[in-house]
C-alpha cells in the first residue's frame, strides 16, 4: 500500500504508460515516406531521385507497360515524313507532301508545276509546267499549251495568244489559230492582198475589167477594140474594131484602105453614106456604085 505524506502533492505520479513519447534518436533512420516528407519541408528533392509518373509501370501479368513520355515521342514520331498527313502537327496541301518534317512540293506529290512549295496545275501562261517541275511565266509571245509547255502565238498558222491577239495584219480564226484575212477594199486590180497573194477585183483602167487579180480587155469592159489588154476607140486605121476585138490594123489594100463603119445607102437611089450605128471595120474608102435605076 502507498502512503502519502504529509504536505506532499496529492497528485498521483504518472505511470510508466502515460509518459511522453521519447524524441528520436539522430541516428535511427527514417522510413521512405519520412524521408519523402522531410525533403518536401525543406524544399529541396534530390535531382537524382527519379520521378515515379514518368517510369515504366508493370502490370499485373509483369509486363512493362508504356509511359506518357513515350506515348508522346510516338505521337510526334508520326508527324514527320508521312505522305499527306500531318505534318510536324499541320496537314500538307493538295499536292504537297511531308518530307523531313516539312510540307514540300515536287515531282512526286504535284502533277502540274512547283510555284515554291504550292502546287499549280500547270495550264497557266503565268505558270506553266508539268512533273513538279518550277513553273515557268511564259513570254508574251508565247501561252501555255495544253502539253503545259510555253508554246509561241500569234504568227500565221500558229495558235492566239491572250485576248484572242495575233500579228499585225493577221486575225484570230475559228479555230484559235492566227490566219491572214485578204484585205483590197479600196486597192488595185492586182495589188496584194495582204497575205501573198493579188486581190481578184479591183479598180482599173478606162475600158478594162478586173478578171482574176489582173486588168484585161474584153467585149465585157471595151466598146472599141481592144490592143493587148488596152481598149482602143477602134476607129483608127492603126487600131480598127468594135465591140471588144482584136484590133486590126488596115492596109492600103483595096477594100481594107480605111477603117469606117458600113456603106448604107441613104435612099434607094443612094448616095452610099456609112452607118453610124454600125461596127468600125477595115473598109474600102471608096463607095460601091450607085444602084441602077430601074
Amino acid at each position: 500500500m502507498l502512503s502519502y505524506g504529509i504536505g506532499t502533492d496529492p497528485t498521483p505520479p504518472p505511470s510508466s504508460s502515460d509518459a511522453a513519447p521519447s524524441p528520436p534518436d539522430a541516428a535511427q533512420p527514417l522510413g521512405v515516406d519520412a524521408a519523402k516528407a522531410t525533403a518536401a519541408d525543406s524544399g529541396s528533392v534530390d535531382a537524382a531521385t527519379p520521378d515515379a509518373s514518368i517510369q515504366p509501370s508493370v502490370d499485373a501479368g509483369g509486363e512493362t507497360t508504356q509511359t506518357d513520355a513515350d506515348a508522346s515521342d510516338d505521337a510526334a514520331s508520326t508527324m514527320v515524313d508521312v505522305d499527306g498527313a500531318a505534318c510536324q502537327g499541320t496537314p500538307c496541301l493538295a499536292g504537297q507532301r511531308c518530307l523531313g518534317g516539312v510540307c514540300v512540293c515536287d515531282a512526286v506529290s504535284c502533277g502540274g508545276c512547283c510555284n515554291g512549295m504550292a502546287c499549280e496545275p500547270g495550264s497557266a501562261s503565268a505558270a506553266c509546267g508539268t512533273g513538279g517541275a518550277a513553273c515557268e511565266a511564259c513570254p508574251s509571245d508565247a501561252l501555255c499549251s495544253a502539253a503545259s509547255v510555253c508554246t509561241a502565238c500569234g504568227a500565221a498558222g500558229q495558235p492566239c495568244c491572250a485576248g484572242s491577239s495575233c500579228d499585225a495584219s493577221l486575225s484570230c480564226g475559228a479555230a484559235n489559230v492566227c490566219e491572214c484575212v485578204p484585205s483590197c477594199a479600196g486597192k488595185a486590180c492586182g495589188a496584194s492582198d495582204g497575205c501573198g497573194g493579188s486581190c481578184e477585183e479591183g479598180a482599173c483602167g478606162s475600158g478594162q475589167v478586173c478578171s482574176n487579180g489582173a486588168c484585161t480587155c474584153n467585149a465585157t469592159s471595151c466598146a472599141g477594140c481592144c490592143e493587148g489588154t488596152t481598149c482602143q476607140a477602134g476607129n483608127a486605121n492603126a487600131a480598127c474594131g468594135s465591140g471588144g476585138v482584136a484590133c486590126s490594123a488596115c492596109t492600103s489594100e483595096p477594100g481594107l484602105g480605111a477603117c469606117y463603119q458600113p456603106w448604107v445607102l441613104a435612099a434607094p437611089q443612094g448616095p452610099w453614106e456609112h452607118d453610124t450605128s454600125g461596127p468600125f471595120t477595115c473598109q474600102n474608102p471608096t463607095p460601091p456604085p450607085a444602084p441602077s435605076p430601074h
